[in-house]
């Protein structure tokens, strides 16, 4: 499920900026996740324990959820947590067991990438101004800023 506004994706898909902006953030919390939960740190802790770590990590190598010294690192960790809210329980066991990532073939999360977008936003109230000055600001007309409207006042 893409929403059909304004950045061009793969086939001609167009995809509007907020979207963009959250799905990118993902695409590299997966990518971390992926390749930095095995050994001996996986063993140590807790599935949501690892995604946590990894979501959160990912989330302030980008730097786009806010500014350093604060507002970053709190709205990484409320999207980490979120992250690990929503963890599958077969992920969870591949994890526990260490068969994760190589072994793991099924979804990491319970929601698609829209659903996990929604929840980042309803669950993490200071994502919500970054966001806001980030894609409404510089042109609140736009398509991705209604976009971003719509979605800050869904249930």
């Amino acid at each position: 499920m893409r929403p059909d506004i304004n950045l061009p994706i793969a086939a001609g898909v167009r995809m509007s900026r907020f979207f963009a902006l959250i799905l990118a953030f993902t695409v590299a919390i997966g990518a971390g996740i992926a390749t930095e939960t095995t050994g001996a740190a996986a063993d140590s802790t807790t599935p949501e324990q690892q995604i946590q770590a990894q979501v959160y990590g990912s989330c302030v190598k980008a730097g786009k959820l806010g500014t350093p010294g604060g507002e970053l690192e709190a709205n990484c960790q409320c999207e980490a947590q979120v992250a690990s809210s929503i963890l599958t329980d077969d992920a969870k066991q591949a994890m526990a067991n260490g068969t994760f990532p190589g072994g793991f073939q099924g979804p990491l999360f319970k929601v698609d990438q829209e659903g996990f977008n929604r929840l980042v936003i309803k669950s993490c109230p200071g994502v919500r101004p970054v966001l806001t000055r980030q894609i409404c600001d510089p042109n609140p007309d736009s398509p991705a800023c209604a976009k971003l409207k719509q979605a800050l006042q869904a249930p």
